[in-house]
């Protein structure tokens, strides 16, 4: 049986996708035709997919990951919509349940955002980033962050050594 893999993807003509997708992410995205790329080769148990480029309404996910030896890595992978970014590198160790991972977060209209999950606004834009080590149940960070046209302080910077966040923080 043949295992290997190689091999592309193009959606030539865009899926919609309002029959298969929660319609969360639908609306998240603000559209259901996804459309974009994507390469892979390897065998099923390592596997790089590179490049990838897809988009379902304004969201985009661009970048690469790939899967050897039950490590899965991530290289500049980026999950973007109007407005908002996030960027991930680094790696995910399956059966140890580690992960070192670098993020990066940049909100343009944090308003807008924080109105989506019935939040105060609270400043204009938000910027972080992290690096996160740690298993999938309890992760320490180093993290920067900075906030623009906070009320009556104008811009907040701030950074965190060592936060810890477990699980059972995370899920209240």
């Amino acid at each position: 049986v043949a295992r290997h893999l190689d091999g592309a993807l193009r959606v030539i003509e865009s899926l919609d996708l309002s029959t298969l997708a929660p319609a969360k992410w639908l609306a998240l995205a603000r559209g259901k035709q996804l459309s974009g790329r994507l390469a892979f080769d390897g065998l099923l148990e390592d596997i790089s997919v590179r490049p990838i480029d897809l988009r379902l309404g304004q969201a985009r996910l661009t970048g690469a990951v790939s899967l050897s030896g039950g490590v899965v890595h991530a290289d500049r992978l980026m999950a973007s919509l109007p407005g908002a970014s996030l960027d991930a590198t680094g790696t995910i160790e399956l059966a140890k349940r580690r992960l070192e991972l670098n993020l990066k977060l940049a909100v343009a209209d944090l308003g807008s955002w924080l109105q989506r999950f019935e939040a105060p606004k609270f400043a204009r834009s938000l910027s972080a980033t992290a690096t996160g080590r740690g298993t999938i149940d309890a992760v320490t960070a180093d993290t920067r962050l900075s906030m623009s046209d906070v009320p009556g302080v104008g811009r907040v910077d701030g950074s965190f050594a060592r936060l810890r966040m477990t699980a059972a923080s995370i899920a209240g």
